[in-house]
């Protein structure tokens, strides 16, 4: 696998302007990469917000703050882009239950609004200006109203915020469902097809996969499918299954399997694979550990690009999505910033001699089981103190 230890491993990115914000969950950095020619440069330093190396879900621009979403507990860091000042926003202090990972986030009339990935997507918001925090019901006990019944540990597809609404899709039943942000009502789709694997909005139009078939499918709220689009050499079984997006003439698969990335004619329906991504996909996802597994930890998109954020390789991949163009950015930090961030701060040493110099090895090993570690403990703060070794 290739992995350099001084490299990006992120979930999510926000582009603001000109300029790509993602952020280091290896070395708990803030980074900024100019979409021009990829230089970055690193914002901020979280090291001591960041208990437990939780990765960030969501990265959210409100005003002059970067907040950001963190998958495992039910908290916030504010991190000021004026003034580098970050601040802790924790809703609670206790660490989600194991089938309550935070997996959306959305910002909407100065609120921030979190969705659970299970537990019957529980759903919470976080007031910017006040720093209130409320917890509402599920989206579980929504669907109930309704008489319809999804299990609390059912998860969801990836979510979507369109306006004040929320969609997003219960996969393996055939709902999609949007969620009004000022009523707090729900609206239930029935797809017409017993289970949904994947489900996608591309800023046009919603896709959607099922299990077991190679179906790419347009599907619209108010006409139901418009129209399937069939690669036979793909067979969608795992959730969720890929990312599509579409421009006007053509559609592009990005799946989760060792394919590689796919473009459909949208007339012809002639497609071809563009091999990019799939020598990049070799992973061994421990079930047991982590039910969702994927190769890429997000993605981010606009109308002509589309950026992807594996987590596997030390890159970060460039889709110009008009021209079918390819750039990889390597995401690795230079090594003189490596060692200053690392070495010379002497990050996480728990309470070695700061005269000493580190090895690395164990500590990635063990982050990189830990990020998907559901039974991880409160009282594993201070990992540095465990995992260090002395040269």
């Amino acid at each position: 696998m290739n992995v350099k230890k001084n490299s990006l491993v992120c979930f999510t990115g926000i582009i603001d302007q000109e300029s790509l914000y993602t952020f280091n969950n290896r070395l708990s950095l803030i980074m900024k990469y100019d979409l021009k020619d990829f230089s970055y440069e690193i914002v901020g330093e979280l090291q001591n917000y960041m208990i437990s190396h939780d990765p960030v879900i969501r990265m959210i621009m409100f005003e002059e703050n970067l907040y950001l979403v963190l998958f495992r507990r039910r908290g916030i860091v504010r991190f000021n882009i004026t003034k580098k000042n970050p601040t802790e926003c924790f809703f609670s202090k206790k660490i989600l239950a194991p089938n309550e990972l935070i997996w959306g986030a959305f910002m909407y009339k100065s609120h921030i609004w979190e969705f659970s990935v299970s537990a019957g997507c529980k759903i919470y918001s976080f007031n910017c200006v006040t720093g209130e925090h409320q917890e509402y019901c599920s989206v579980k006990e929504l669907f109930k109203k309704k008489n319809l019944l999804i299990e609390a540990d059912d998860y969801f597809s990836n979510m979507f915020q369109i306006h004040n609404e929320v969609w997003s899709a219960v996969c393996g039943t055939p709902y999609v469902f949007c969620l009004n942000l000022d009523e707090m009502g729900l609206t239930v789709f029935h797809i017409g097809c017993e289970e949904i694997n994947s489900f996608d909005y591309d800023g046009r139009d919603f896709w959607i996969t099922v299990p077991g078939d190679s179906a790419i499918i347009n599907w619209s709220p108010e006409d139901g499918i418009l129209n399937c689009f069939n690669v036979s050499e793909i067979n969608f079984r795992d959730y969720p299954s890929c990312y599509i997006s579409g421009t006007d003439d053509r559609v592009f698969v990005i799946p989760n399997s060792d394919k590689d990335f796919c473009c459909i004619n949208k007339k012809t329906r002639e497609y071809k694979f563009l091999s990019f991504v799939g020598s990049y996909q070799k992973l061994s996802p421990d079930k047991n550990v982590y039910p969702v597994v994927y190769p890429f930890g997000g993605y981010i998109r606009t109308s002509d690009i589309l950026i992807l954020l594996p987590r596997n390789i030390d890159k970060i991949i460039v889709i110009d999505l008009q021209y079918e163009t390819i750039t990889y950015v390597d995401s690795a930090l230079k090594k003189e910033d490596y060692e200053r961030m690392y070495v010379k701060n002497k990050l996480y040493t728990g309470g070695l001699e700061e005269t000493r110099d580190y090895k690395l090895t164990d500590y990635t090993e063990h982050l990189n089981k830990d990020i998907f570690n559901l039974d991880r403990k409160e009282k594993d703060k201070n990992i540095g103190r465990k995992i260090f070794t002395k040269m």
